[in-house]
């Protein structure tokens, strides 16, 4: 509590101190500390792209015939990338190399109102052009490709059919949707307890603590 609270007035704190003091230079390194990224393309106002070199000519050809069959796509280009930033909130798909150590792969989106959770294993760029290189030829659409995880029946000490309703029970399937970036409701807590896993989402977005 002590921590949240320094944190959440770290503003305040920053101007009872010597502008020039070494104090003040480190409370600025902290403010600063995890926000810096790289915009490789904006999608528009709320959301873009991230990373160096973001685009990679990867996408497998049945995955691409999945977005072809979903979206009715035509021929074109399809690059994957591994990072998207929405209304300040960073995804990754499970492709990205480090995303065994992250649970921001894990999302809720919303398709013709009806809510969809499970994991994103792809993002990909697809745009109508027909350059032989990675490129950033416009009009493009941006989708994410997500593997959905079934809601199944939650028991708790003998207790059948618990509903909490922020919290599900869930198991994934072989279900690939493909859906567009902006489908994206919010990020998803990943929990493995056991052979049982669960997926919850943020109840509080107002709040750093």
């Amino acid at each position: 509590m002590s921590s949240a609270s320094l944190f959440m007035s770290l503003n305040v704190q920053l101007e009872r101190l010597h502008p020039n003091s070494a104090a003040k230079q480190f409370c600025l390194r902290l403010r600063q500390f995890g926000s810096k990224f790289t915009v490789a393309e904006l999608i528009n106002q709320k959301s873009c792209v991230v990373g160096n070199k973001a685009f990679r000519r990867d996408v497998p050809l049945e995955l691409i015939d999945v977005i072809r069959e979903q979206k009715h796509v035509e021929d074109g280009n399809f690059f994957s990338f591994f990072t998207l930033r929405k209304k300040g909130v960073f995804y990754d798909s499970a492709e990205k190399p480090d995303s065994r150590n992250r649970c921001s792969k894990y999302v809720m989106c919303k398709n013709d109102g009806v809510p969809i959770i499970g994991q994103i294993v792809h993002f990909v760029r697809c745009s109508q052009c027909e350059c032989r290189r990675v490129c950033a030829c416009l009009p493009a659409v941006f989708f994410c490709v997500v593997k959905v995880y079934q809601r199944t029946q939650w028991i708790a000490h003998q207790v059948p059919r618990v509903s909490i309703f922020h919290q599900f029970a869930v198991t994934p399937t072989d279900e690939l949707k493909v859906l567009s970036c902006e489908q994206i409701e919010s990020s998803c807590f990943y929990v493995k307890v056991d052979n049982f896993e669960y997926l919850a989402t943020p109840i509080n977005s107002l709040e750093y603590e």
